[in-house]
């Protein structure tokens, strides 16, 4: 498995795989605007780094201000429970430490006990509960991770 970031030419697999995960999934034209917006980065994994070479996983945060958001996290059904998410969200922190983000923050279905998991076992801290937050009117925690503690936990100030 590689990380890489999205291109254009993958917009066709990830519409795809945003259909087969989601119910109300974004649409072509919201994908390529994604892709098109500089405060927009994301985050891929394919199984083989060749031309052709459909993702299985794939991850767009923006950049607002000083922070880092997550918007948008999907892993085929056929490759979970394989670490993906976790790999992504890394490499965004990651990224975000080197663009001197200050934190990192998304938000999560209260009722997605495994996110949830996924997020405190990297260090994501519940920061508020949003009521209605999604379309089918259940909640969402709001959950941040401070980077500045987090590169000190890793030993690494230079940031």
């Amino acid at each position: 498995m590689h990380i890489t970031s999205l291109m254009r030419c993958d917009i066709d697999w990830v519409c795809e795989l945003d259909q087969t995960v989601y119910e109300k999934h974004w649409s072509k034209e919201g994908f390529v605007q994604e892709l098109n917006n500089p405060y927009v980065k994301n985050v891929a994994i394919r199984e083989n780094l060749t031309s052709k070479s459909q993702g299985v996983a794939y991850l767009f945060y923006s950049l607002l201000g000083l922070d880092c958001y997550i918007t948008n996290i999907v892993v085929s059904p056929s490759h979970r429970r394989r670490g993906l998410a976790k790999k992504m969200i890394q490499e965004v922190i990651r990224r975000a430490g080197l663009d001197h983000q200050k934190r990192v923050v998304l938000d999560v279905r209260v009722s997605n006990h495994i996110a949830i998991s996924l997020y405190r076992s990297l260090g994501f801290l519940v920061l508020a509960e949003r009521n209605g937050f999604y379309s089918d009117g259940e909640n969402a925690y709001t959950m941040e991770i401070e980077l500045h503690l987090k590169l000190k936990q890793s030993g690494n100030d230079s940031f």
